[in-house]
């Protein structure tokens, strides 16, 4: 047993011992001659007197020696510290205290909404601690003003001031906030940290911990109802690519995390603030189903979309929202090693959505490649070095790239910028005639372009063709490949864009393509895939950047503007990609769900969606039980606390710094003294 004390100088008190040794050993008291007339008997009466007379001064001897070292150890006040408790020596420990005002905090428990009690235990473990005592309190925003110190009551001040937050954290980087925050302003301080929230499994990840022996952890729950949700996790599009008039597809992610089954739950779709479509689903128990919506677009420009349902309690994710832009003209740079390719010239030709320049290698304009959505490399015969370093930094933000080699064109070249975006390079040219075998149906160029797939179809033939060095068959880089099992098409991505690769030059001399109905839609989507694939929405929280297109001689400040409230702020902005894009550093200045229009002068350059984290969503946690089993896995020093009683002044003092022994040792010198009392006066 590591008994310790806190004041062992008192210690020096158990001289006192000796005092009624002294008295026992003297016997200070005066004897008296008592005469008696027959003395026959005195001598066995003697002999019995004596006898008893020795126990009894033994015993009150005994208990004046118990009664005096009991109260002495009752001064020096004796502890039996924890298994895992912190030394530190007086005014060096800080109290950190978090309370999680996530958006599952707004849940209810048994006595009412588990913010509010979240913030009641911390006042009471504030309150718990001396008046000398520092603290630390944290929350969700992690707010510059709670990077410091503060004194008993600027905690409990700053306590009352929580309130929701739609961010949501993992705990393990709320504890190295702390520790960061502690160490820049008390170098080498123990902590003592409360962690209050209601431990949902999403975002209590105590595996990451790192291990730290200076810091004590108690782990506080507040445990909610058992909570049905219904929730929105996600949405996609069939296609990439939006166009005028063009139908879409939606797929909606719709997740049921209660133990009840739904019925014919109806899911509303809104474009710009007016009904498109509804769908129902049903849902069995802690099922996720995926709901398809269709509709057809009906105006150009930024497109806000919203997916709703009803479900109680939880609201904050009743709803879903999502924009994407869709632009009206289409720019296309065809760079000719000389003439203008013919096919080129008379696919574009009548289609009033696509805009065509035609420049050759000799006057190409490096600074407006990024106006253009798709750039064709035509029959060039070689790739210099100028024209590869500006391709690669427009396909770093978006567009696409289509090349047409020549049958003379320089190998070499090619490859070096093939190369740079990690694409399959070119060999030998083969004159051998081969027939297209088959067709990626599910490369995304050839969404809506085929009901299904076709057997025994009349597919192209090419009579040359550029042999492929790491052939693959992956669904994301080949498009056409031959009976000899040679690649014809292929693609890659490269940053935002998309390079595609013909094997053969463009013209009937070397193959049947330029011909054939294939090939107005494989061009046609691969010019229009060049448009910028920008985020169906984002997340409110974290570091987000978001790029927006500008022009190098716009000196307008961006701005951002909630559509819903009209809130307007401008956020830190960088330009990039010589002056052509600006990105948007939004960090944590956007915390409430909706849409928010980016401002440039008087031009309303594109509609971004915000949404809650669905973190929050998954309604699973992790009861005292777990905790407790997960603390000893992964802490080394750890209590866990889910009742309101433990988080007195008294109790905190014992599991800070031990088990308190003074009360025991006063009521044993009670108990002697008792006992003395008793000897004296009945032991004759």
């Amino acid at each position: 047993m590591n008994l310790q004390f806190q004041n062992p100088g008192m210690l020096f008190g158990l001289l006192a011992v000796s005092i009624p040794i002294i008295i026992h050993l003297f016997k200070f008291r005066k004897l008296k001659i008592v005469y008696f007339s027959n003395t026959e008997m005195l001598q066995q009466l003697k002999n019995e007197t004596v006898s008893k007379t020795r126990l009894k001064h033994l015993l009150v001897l005994l208990a004046r020696i118990l009664s005096i070292i009991c109260l002495v150890l009752a001064f020096a006040m004796p502890l039996l510290p924890n298994k895992h408790a912190q030394v530190v020596k007086k005014g060096n420990i800080i109290v950190a205290i978090y309370v999680d005002n996530s958006f599952s905090m707004m849940g209810e428990s048994a006595e009412g909404q588990l913010l509010e009690e979240a913030k009641k235990r911390a006042e009471s473990v504030v309150k718990a601690y001396s008046q000398g005592t520092r603290f630390v309190i944290q929350d969700n925003d992690n707010k510059p003003s709670n990077h410091f110190l503060v004194s008993r009551e600027k905690a409990l001040e700053t306590i009352k001031t929580i309130v929701s937050s739609p961010l949501s954290v993992t705990m393990s980087s709320v504890s190295e906030n702390i520790k960061n925050i502690v160490e820049n302003n008390q170098s080498g301080a123990g902590i003592s940290m409360y962690l209050i929230s209601d431990y949902q499994k999403s975002s209590f990840d105590i595996s990451s911990f790192k291990h730290d022996s200076t810091v004590r952890y108690f782990f506080v729950p507040v445990s909610p109802r058992t909570v049905s949700n219904i929730y929105i996790d996600s949405c996609w599009f069939e296609t990439p690519t939006h166009l005028y008039m063009q139908p879409e597809k939606l797929f909606v992610s719709v997740v049921n995390t209660s133990e009840q089954s739904y019925a014919t739950l109806p899911i509303k779709l809104f474009i710009n603030d007016t009904s498109k479509a509804i769908a129902t689903v049903s849902l069995q128990p802690m099922e996720t189903k995926t709901v398809t919506l269709e509709y057809n677009n009906t105006s150009s420009g930024s497109i806000c979309g919203k997916l709703e349902i009803n479900d109680y309690p939880i609201i904050y994710d009743n709803s879903y929202l999502f924009s994407y832009f869709i632009k009206t003209k289409f720019n296309v740079l065809v760079i000719n090693e000389k003439e203008p390719n013919p096919y080129i010239k008379a696919l574009f030709k009548d289609d009033a959505a696509i805009s065509v320049d035609n420049e050759n290698t000799t006057n190409i304009s490096y600074s407006k490649l990024s106006d253009y959505d798709a750039i064709i490399l035509s029959g060039l015969l070689s790739i210099s070095d100028g024209l590869k370093q500006e391709l690669l930094k427009v396909l770093k933000e978006k567009g696409s790239l289509i090349m047409f080699p020549d049958a003379k064109s320089n190998i070499q070249s090619y490859n070096a910028f093939l190369g740079a975006i990690n694409a399959p390079q070119i060999e030998r040219f083969d004159t051998s005639k081969v027939r297209t075998a088959g067709i990626n149906y599910k490369h995304p160029i050839f969404a809506n372009v085929f009901k299904h797939e076709i057997a025994n179809a009349d597919l192209p033939y090419f009579f040359s063709h550029f042999k492929v060095k790491n052939q693959s068959r992956s669904a994301t880089n080949n498009i056409l490949w031959a009976e000899s099992s040679d690649d014809l098409v292929v693609s890659t991505s490269f940053g935002g864009g998309n390079v595609y690769l013909f094997t053969s030059p463009c013209n009937d001399k070397a193959n049947n393509l330029v011909k054939h109905p294939l090939f107005v839609p494989l061009l046609l989507n691969m010019v229009l895939n060049g448009t910028s694939n920008a985020p169906l929405q984002y997340k409110i929280g974290g570091n987000t950047i978001v790029n927006v297109p500008v022009t190098s001689s716009d000196n307008a400040l961006i701005h951002i503007i909630n559509k819903q409230n009209k809130n307007d702020f401008i956020p830190q902005q960088l330009n990039s990609n010589n002056g052509v894009k600006t990105k948007l550093m939004l960090g944590g200045t956007i915390t409430e769900s909706g849409f928010y229009n980016v401002i440039s002068g008087s031009s309303n350059i594109t509609s971004l969606a915000f949404n809650y984290n669905r973190l929050e969503s998954k309604m699973e946690f992790y009861n005292p039980q777990q905790i407790t089993e997960l603390a000893k896995k992964y802490v080394t020093i750890s209590n866990v606390i889910d009742k309101p009683k433990e988080l007195t002044g008294e109790s905190i003092k014992q599991m800070d710094n031990g088990t308190q022994l003074w009360k025991w040792f006063i009521l044993a010198c009670l108990f002697f003294i008792l006992s003395e009392i008793l000897l004296i006066r009945y032991l004759k």
